[in-house]
C-alpha cells in the first residue's frame, strides 16, 4: 500500500475526519491568521534588512573564527642507532 493510499484511508477514518475538522478549525481561526500574518511580516522585514545591507544583521552574524589549534607536541622517537 503506497503513501497516498494510506493517507486517503486515514482521511476517511473517524480519527482522520476528526483531525481534518480540527485542522480546518485551526486554519480558519482569526487568532491563527493574525499569528501567521505577524510571522510573515517579521520574515519580510528581516529579508528586507538583509538585502539593504548586503550582510547579516549583528545578531545573526557568525562569531569570529577561532585561531587554528596548535598540534600537540610530538615526543621524539627513539633512534635505532643503539
Amino acid at each position: 500500500m503506497g503513501f497516498l493510499d494510506k493517507a486517503m484511508k486515514y482521511a476517511k477514518s473517524e480519527q482522520g475526519k476528526k483531525a481534518l475538522a480540527q485542522a480546518q478549525k485551526f486554519a480558519n481561526d482569526p487568532k491563527t491568521k493574525e499569528k501567521l500574518d505577524d510571522a510573515k511580516e517579521k520574515i519580510e522585514d528581516f529579508a528586507e534588512r538583509l538585502t539593504k545591507k548586503g550582510e547579516k544583521p549583528d545578531a545573526e552574524k557568525a562569531p569570529a573564527a577561532a585561531p587554528p589549534a596548535t598540534p600537540p607536541a610530538v615526543p621524539p622517537t627513539p633512534s635505532s642507532d643503539r
